[in-house]
């Protein structure tokens, strides 16, 4: 990609540079809200939906963390490849931590505070300008909801039965369905790859001032699929919640309808912009994936929703925690080369 999304002109690159005393007290406190705010979410959620009558094999539960964590490992290997294709490296333990510590943004203030956390992260510990780590972070997000809304369209018929049987549509539709979105992805891949350039551009500007950055159709295709292995990783965390919920003897998962929820869900919730992290907006979609005429029953259902949420808040935290540990200490310069300031 490096003929395609070169910056015209790139700026010098920047020194790791130290934090000041109230970047990192309000890292702490922004934490402590964040962690007050999920937690008072799934207690409601538990309360209302008399999720307490059913028993959870918590083992299953630790599963669905630890694949939830490994879900993010590609976003980040495209993350890294969009900063060396604007002439930047950096090392991958750091680009994780960047990556995995800026899901916090996401909850408060919203979803544009995750991509400015990547590029201070990444400025101050990688030396990576913050108009590009803030671009390109920018670009891998509407990649991997571009990635998963190619799914949530596939899957649409699994996860919005009951909806869609209401409109009497005929059978054979769902059987093309498929090839219909497949090919229209490929007929709309160059005005895609387009509109996603000028996206990322335009989600970035929030931030701090972007240089050019062009994808071409070929090879934004390249990134879907590598994005897309993220959301099946998901969809199989997901899968361990439901045997986690279920008992012995139980039907196994259903998997079309745990790609369904995964997908639908996440990709929903991202879309509605004023809720951080999608709280609200995701657990309803995913409610609504899982009550399709299956074996689970209304409290398990709002079981697997609960523990969705606090897996994918654990997931994050614990690769955040893990790549803080491993990640390379710098030595730090006073002086900021970036004049870019921090959130």
């Amino acid at each position: 990609m490096s003929d395609t999304t070169a910056p015209a002109s790139l700026p010098e690159k920047a020194a790791p540079v130290a934090k000041p005393l109230w970047q990192k007290i309000l890292k702490w406190v922004l934490f402590a809200v964040v962690l007050v705010y999920v937690s008072r979410h799934l207690w409601q959620m538990w309360r209302d939906g008399q999720a307490h009558t059913i028993t959870v094999h918590w083992g299953y539960v630790v599963i669905a963390i630890g694949l939830f964590t490994l879900s993010w490992t590609p976003s980040i290997f495209v993350w890294r490849k969009l900063l060396r294709s604007c002439h930047q490296e950096a090392d991958l333990t750091v680009i994780a931590k960047a990556f995995y510590i800026g899901h916090f943004g996401k909850y408060v203030p919203g979803k544009a505070m995750a991509l400015a956390i990547r590029g201070w992260l990444a400025r101050d510990e990688a030396g990576v300008p913050m108009r590009i780590g803030v671009l390109t972070a920018g670009y891998e997000a509407i990649a991997f909801m571009a990635a998963g809304s190619f799914w949530a369209m596939i899957f649409l018929p699994v996860g919005m039965k009951r909806l869609l049987n209401e409109w009497q549509i005929p059978d054979w539709f769902w059987w093309l369905w498929p090839l219909l979105i497949v090919t229209l992805l490929l007929i709309s891949l160059p005005v895609v790859a387009q509109l996603m350039n000028q996206l990322s551009r335009k989600m970035a500007s929030q931030i701090t001032d972007t240089p050019p950055l062009t994808i071409g159709p070929w090879q934004l295709l390249a990134l879907l699929a590598q994005l897309s292995i993220a959301w099946f990783i998901k969809a199989i965390a997901l899968a361990c919640l439901w045997v986690g919920v279920s008992s012995a003897g139980a039907d196994l998962p259903n998997m079309p309808t745990c790609l369904a929820a995964a997908t639908i869900a996440n990709v929903g919730g991202f879309l509605v912009f004023f809720a951080p992290a999608g709280l609200g907006p995701r657990e309803w979609l995913m409610i609504e994936v899982f009550s399709q005429p299956g074996s689970l029953s209304s409290s398990q259902i709002a079981v697997i929703t609960i523990l969705a949420r606090l897996v994918s808040f654990l997931g994050e935290a614990v690769g955040a925690v893990i790549f803080a540990l491993v990640s390379p200490r710098r030595a730090v310069v006073p002086e900021v080369h970036d004049s870019t300031p921090a959130p």
